[in-house]
């Protein structure tokens, strides 16, 4: 995901790099949600079919990109920060529809790279770092891409089903096809509006607040009314706000944000680093989340 995101940040005009960022997000919510849609069908299977099945299917997409990838050209960037000036031209012309444009687009990556390297000789990871501006679009950067784990979604996307079902909200494995649903026409619409409104922090903040409030919501009508059939139907509904807002307004605009921020010359290097530390976030929400839910675990009771 690090590199497939770096290379649409590289390779997309600056006008289409909201959009393309939108279109990645998009394609990865379909697959989630057509991997909710398979494993609840699957599920009921007796035997080990019942997870073979889903696995299958897990190598299809990766088959294909796997062989298309041996179709497209690197990066013009990256060419023209190694020195390879005619095959980032060829790179450029294949990837833009008109090429009348491509010389102008070529001259102005060349004149951005080339004054960057007129300041400092060289790129290492300490750069990130030494310059006290780098050092600040590396830390935004770090900052923009974390917002996703920062707003709790990574447990909703892992242990929706597995919320729904100790909280005894109908269906577990329906509800999550919904929460997805919902996300992947969140995502449709940002899509329309994200290359018209180009305000990233008010929308990262708005998603944020968004978030952290229907959070608390849940917390408290599960606190207050916890059987309740009412407080069911809240919380999925709730629920299906929470995930609108993350998809909508934070998960497109912190990779936007985080690939916009770098310069030039160290994108790869500052957009590799924000990207590893949003992971771990990430990861670090999808391992300790179990504790939290699970009734046996850290001595908290059944929910």
């Amino acid at each position: 995901m690090t590199f497939s995101q770096l290379y649409l940040q590289e390779c997309s005009p600056a006008k289409y790099r909201g959009l393309l960022i939108a279109c990645f997000q998009f394609w990865t919510s379909t697959g989630t949600l057509i991997g909710t849609i398979v494993d609840n069908f699957t599920a009921p299977i007796m035997g080990k079919n019942s997870y073979l099945v889903p696995l299958g299917l897990v190598f299809i997409v990766p088959t294909i990109v796997g062989v298309g990838i041996l179709f497209i050209p690197e990066s013009p960037r990256w060419l023209l920060t190694h020195g390879h000036a005619d095959k980032a031209r060829s790179a450029l012309l294949w990837l833009r529809p008109y090429p009348d444009t491509v010389q102008d687009e070529l001259d102005g990556i060349e004149t951005a790279l080339n004054s960057e390297k007129n300041l400092i000789k060289g790129v290492s990871w300490l750069d990130l770092f030494r310059n006290p501006v780098d050092r600040r679009r590396t830390l935004l950067s770090v900052a923009a891409v974390s917002l996703q784990a920062a707003s709790g979604a990574m447990f909703m996307i892992a242990y929706g089903t597995y919320f729904f079902e100790m909280a005894h909200v109908g269906s577990p494995f329906a509800n999550s096809c919904i929460l997805v649903a919902v996300g992947v026409v969140a995502i449709i619409i940002n899509s329309s509006v994200i290359t018209r409104i180009g305000r990233r922090r008010p929308m990262l903040i708005s998603g944020l607040a968004l978030c952290g409030v229907t959070q608390l919501i849940i917390a408290l009508l599960y606190q207050a009314r916890p059987a309740a059939e009412s407080t069911s139907k809240a919380i999925v509904g709730i629920s299906v706000v929470y995930i609108g807002g993350y998809n909508g307004l934070i998960s497109t605009y912190a990779w936007v944000l985080g690939g916009e921020l770098p310069s030039q010359r160290l994108r790869s290097y500052t957009f590799g680093l924000a990207a590893a530390v949003g992971f771990l976030g990430a990861w670090l929400a999808t391992f300790t989340a179990p504790y939290f839910i699970n009734p046996d675990a850290l001595n908290w009771g059944k929910l």
